[in-house]
């Protein structure tokens, strides 16, 4: 194995671990464009390591307020309380930070092609696209407490709280199969 191979694969490896981390499980969040038009919350995943008592919970997010997180489990609906939430991540939307990473990993690939200016081409490739992957993957993650509680409400079903006549029963069980997304009927002339 030549000496340039020889670290790009650990070089790689290290710029990708920059990526955030994507708490959804796979195929169930929309594309940015889909997201707009869905009747759906986001993914959300929240931890409370510090008490045995209180579970961690994830699903869709259905609402928020000033007091809670109310998450759609494959339990059912639940109120979780802000004094019990640690941490949260809420994923809105699918990002294309695999794609870029992809594109990183095949640019790199050509810099032997280059001659000695690859000494400048593949870092070059290397910190550009792993920068640009990082970026990517964290656009579409609100977290607690980084940010406040009523940045989670853009990607909840109800943005604007709970609807004071609505039996959280009446939502059922989170069913985390992936569902096809209907396409946006065309706007009449």
């Amino acid at each position: 194995m030549s000496r340039t191979r020889r670290w790009i694969l650990p070089a790689v490896a290290s710029l990708a671990a920059g990526c955030a981390a994507n708490p959804a499980p796979k195929d169930w969040l929309p594309k940015p464009v889909e997201a707009t038009h869905l009747a759906r919350g986001g993914w959300i995943a929240i931890r409370d390591p510090m008490a045995a008592k209180v579970p961690s919970f994830e699903g869709e997010l259905i609402a928020v307020d000033e007091n809670a997180f109310h998450v759609l489990t494959a339990k059912g609906f639940v109120s979780v309380p802000r004094a019990s939430v640690h941490t949260a991540t809420l994923a809105g939307y699918k990002t294309g930070a695999s794609a870029l990473a992809a594109w990183t990993g095949a640019g790199a690939a050509t810099t032997p092609s280059h001659g000695a200016y690859l000494v400048f081409t593949l870092p070059l490739w290397l910190i550009s696209g792993g920068l640009a992957a990082g970026s990517e993957s964290r656009v579409s993650l609100v977290e607690f407490p980084k940010q406040p509680m009523a940045a989670f409400a853009l990607y909840a079903r109800f943005p604007q709280g709970l609807p004071p006549d609505l039996d959280p029963s009446s939502l059922g069980r989170l069913d985390t199969a992936p569902r096809p997304i209907p396409e946006p009927t065309a706007k009449p002339r």
